[in-house]
């Protein structure tokens, strides 16, 4: 006998809880998957971490599944300890009745596109964690690594101070250059982190950075100052971009793979990371280094060949 307020089976009373329920799980799902704004120490970014203890791209941690999971369906047996007559009669009084089962028609769809939402960021974040988020110098940079003297083909960008940079602008001290993009929420801000390690290690000796956008359609020349705030990159970092045409011309001649999501307009891509030599050519190209081969890398391209 179940314990009911009203003395009696009430199927609107159980469409109501049961519809409430619907939405309170649809709610605690979207909490948990929201896309982060960029930016590492957001507010969200925080909460999320403490409930379900997401790491960067998105992924609970075992903790948090059991709270996605055991959260609602407590909540259910709750509810069905109160008001198990009135729950019985919801599911009959739905299917019979045009308002509540459109209703309950929208609610289920809502929640399978954010299962579907929530597994392709899944999937996203799988990806990113196949390498390390925080790579590690376990052996030197070997002394056989591949160098190359790959020419950069001819460019023109912009900065994020308005300043023309071009290829033209590349001889001289090494330049450590990298591939970025502002709404990135996985690879880049840890990338750009190794990369301001690696700064801190060089000191100021003179070694320049560049930082090519990979979504020249959102990150307008415009727009990059707030991205250099977004990421707190080192001082005297040149963020570039410009038309996309030419911004994605320059990345297709150096190499640089990538997917971009028509819909999302998010980028996947690996830590790519080149170091050019004081000629202005690609003497290393690394897939996620640790900051100490960058340092390193920088070093060799000083001496004399």
């Amino acid at each position: 006998m179940s314990a009911n307020f009203t003395g009696s089976a009430s199927p609107r009373m159980g469409a109501t809880l049961l519809l409430a329920w619907v939405v309170a799980v649809i709610l605690w799902w979207g909490f948990a998957f929201v896309p982060v704004p960029p930016g590492v120490d957001s507010w969200l970014a925080v909460a999320q971490a403490a409930c379900f203890g997401s790491r960067p791209g998105g992924m609970p941690a075992l903790h948090g599944w059991m709270m996605l999971t055991l959260a609602p369906l407590l909540m259910l047996a709750c509810l069905w300890a109160v008001f198990r007559d009135d729950l019985r009669s919801a599911l009959p009084y739905v299917a019979r009745t045009p308002l509540p089962r459109l209703i309950a028609t929208l609610l289920v769809l809502t929640f399978a596109a954010e299962v579907g939402l929530a597994g392709q960021r899944l999937r996203t974040a799988g990806r990113v964690e196949s390498f390390s988020f925080e790579p590690a110098a376990r052996e030197p940079l070997p002394e056989g690594y591949p160098r190359t003297s790959r020419e950069v083909p001819a460019f023109a960008l912009v900065d994020q101070r308005g300043s023309a940079f071009t290829q033209a602008d590349l001889p001289g001290e090494p330049i450590v250059m990298s591939f970025v993009f502002a709404h990135c929420q996985t690879v880049c801000p840890i990338l750009v982190r190794t990369l301001k390690k690696a700064r801190v290690s060089l000191g100021q000796d003179g070694t320049r950075m560049a930082l090519v956008t990979l979504d020249p359609w959102r990150d307008t020349p415009a727009a990059l100052p707030g991205l250099a705030t977004t990421f707190e990159v080192p001082d005297g970092a040149r963020l570039l971009s410009g038309a996309p045409d030419d911004v994605c011309r320059l990345l297709d001649t150096l190499g640089v793979a990538r997917t971009r999501d028509l819909q999302s307009g998010d980028v996947n891509h690996a830590p790519i990371v080149m170091v050019l030599d004081r000629a202005g050519r690609i003497a290393y190209t690394f897939n996620n280094p640790p900051a100490e081969w960058i340092v390193e890398a920088v070093r060799r391209c000083r001496r004399p060949v």
